[in-house]
């Protein structure tokens, strides 16, 4: 009586199928319980991946942001033709001038603050994915100024025409 118990019991636990392969647990088959244990991963990976982005992104608010318009003009030059950097020295805005592909054109600005503060910068638009900007984050004592380098890397594949974006600046008080 014990052994046809016991058998029926295993029966249950493993259901085996007409190639001798266990294919079930409790009934269920074996795929059914991978698929859901693969499904529960990625839910939990993507939902610690979204928590560690909403953390990374989450920043001190700026007390003052000041943004300066930028604009460039990629000028493809004729077959043999020679590259160009045209220089803009207007003061109210970054304009980078027209430029051929594969050149970087360079501007400065003096950035300067009536109190203590860190600052970030960051460029947006168009211009983001070329421009590189040397220091990007720094500390600022009260009225003085901090020389900051912006440099369009303009890519060689890069097609003629304008682009624009706008350099902002985020002044946290200290």
């Amino acid at each position: 009586m014990k052994k046809s118990k016991n058998k029926s019991k295993n029966k249950s636990m493993n259901q085996v199928n007409d190639s001798g392969n266990h294919s079930t647990f409790n009934g269920v088959p074996y795929v059914k319980y991978a698929v859901a244990v693969i499904a529960f991963v990625i839910i939990v990976v993507m939902g610690y991946l979204l928590v560690a982005t909403l953390v990374r992104i989450e920043k001190p608010r700026c007390t003052t942001v000041n943004t300066i318009d930028a604009s460039l003009t990629v000028h493809v030059p004729l077959s043999g033709g020679r590259g160009i950097i045209g220089f803009n020295t207007d003061q109210d805005s970054l304009k980078f001038g027209a430029v051929s592909p594969g050149l970087i054109p360079q501007r400065n600005v003096n950035v300067q603050y009536s109190r203590n503060a860190h600052v970030s910068i960051a460029m947006t638009g168009q211009l983001a994915l070329w421009t590189q900007i040397e220091p990007s984050e720094f500390d600022l004592v009260a009225n003085q100024s901090t020389k900051v380098q912006f440099f369009a890397h303009v890519p060689s594949s890069a097609t003629g025409g304008d682009y624009t974006g706008k350099a902002v600046f985020c002044f946290q008080e200290k």
